[in-house]
């Protein structure tokens, strides 16, 4: 990878086209500019839209281990959800916004 942003979370997920496969949402919990394959400055949390569809024929590598992501801790776990994914990196992954200033 060259330069690019890394997203550890995505939160506030909506579907635009369920026909189309098109989502929007937010990135949340980490995002980072990446300059020369490195992690550099952290940017704020951005808003995209984008075609799964689309976004998954140009992807370029995968993780080898999933990881429980998005799990909320809303009302004392009452309704706690997650789900196993590897890391996913894809030519295409639209950002149409800024959300909130950099954090962690």
């Amino acid at each position: 990878m060259g330069d690019g942003i890394y997203i550890t979370r995505l939160h506030y997920l909506g579907v635009v086209s369920p026909r189309e496969g098109i989502i929007t949402g937010m990135t949340r919990d980490g995002t980072f500019r990446i300059e020369g394959g490195r992690r550099a400055e952290p940017l704020g949390n951005l808003r995209f839209t984008v075609s799964v569809p689309d976004m998954l024929a140009e992807v370029a590598a995968l993780g080898r281990e999933p990881m429980l992501v998005n799990r909320t801790q809303w009302y004392g776990d009452r309704y706690a959800y997650g789900f196993r994914v590897p890391a996913i990196a894809t030519g295409r992954f639209t950002i149409t916004g800024n959300g909130s200033g950099p954090g962690l």
